[in-house]
């Protein structure tokens, strides 16, 4: 039985090409056109027909989680 397509995304990276602009937040929560990165991520999955998308969050996860619990974005 085929219960649709899944995606992983990879979020564990340290950001370390990015701390000097973005000391205290997360590679996956830096800010693109106003929305963090993670934000479209999901947007394109979903748009794709994604049924559901684990995050792999090493670095920062807690922080990660937070977003992914207060955002209306992680739950569509």
């Amino acid at each position: 039985m085929h219960t649709g397509t899944h995606a992983y995304i990879l979020a564990g990276g340290a950001g370390t090409r990015l701390r000097s602009l973005f000391p205290d937040t997360p590679k996956a929560l830096v800010p693109v056109a106003g929305r963090p990165f993670l934000e479209w991520q999901l947007h394109w999955l979903a748009a794709a027909g994604v049924a559901s998308v684990r995050i792999a969050a090493g670095h920062r996860g807690r922080q990660i989680a937070r977003w992914i619990k207060q955002s209306s974005a992680a739950r569509r």
